[in-house]
């Protein structure tokens, strides 16, 4: 298909790697797989591994907003790489009128997703 205009401006990321792109490349050039503990069960359940997102250091300003004050860490996790992919926020150059957002998410196996 020609002539679509579509244009990939910016990517964003938080893994259990860290906050951003970066971290994320650099733990897969690594080839370290990331440290998994153990998940906290209600008795009787045996804990599952996982991998945690660690806290971003320094914590993000938009995360104070009175919108995201209730918000799920999933929504944290997706407002930072959006915000990551405009550019670090407000004033990035988009035009608000021709501007979408595609988000990822992966929240559990693929078998089941």
């Amino acid at each position: 298909m020609t002539g679509t205009g579509i244009h990939i401006q910016g990517l964003g990321a938080v893994s259990p790697a860290g906050w951003g792109v970066g971290t994320l490349l650099k733990a897969v050039e690594e080839r370290q797989p990331r440290v998994a503990t153990p998940s906290t069960c209600p008795p009787g359940m045996d804990p599952l591994p996982g991998r945690r997102v660690p806290a971003p250091d320094p914590r993000p300003g938009f995360l104070g907003h009175s919108r995201l004050r209730r918000a799920s860490a999933i929504s944290h996790f997706a407002m930072a790489a959006a915000v990551e992919a405009l550019g670090g926020g407000p004033g990035a150059s988009t035009s608000p009128d021709r501007l979408g957002i595609v988000l990822g998410t992966h929240t559990g196996s693929i078998r089941y997703s």
